[in-house]
């Protein structure tokens, strides 16, 4: 992803489901007017536990 007005804003992530779970990761890297650049790196997974 990418945005480019006031709140200059690049990500990238990937996500593996199997029959059962998932996991994923992604990294987002913003830059707000009048602040530090920053960067978020996460992880992420799930498992399926039933039926709703």
């Amino acid at each position: 992803m990418k945005c480019k007005d006031e709140l200059k804003m690049t990500g990238a992530g990937r996500i593996t489901f199997s029959a059962d779970k998932y996991t994923g990761s992604a990294i987002i890297k913003m830059k707000m007017p009048q602040s530090e650049p920053m960067e978020i790196d996460h992880t992420y997974s799930g498992k399926r536990i039933g039926d709703c």
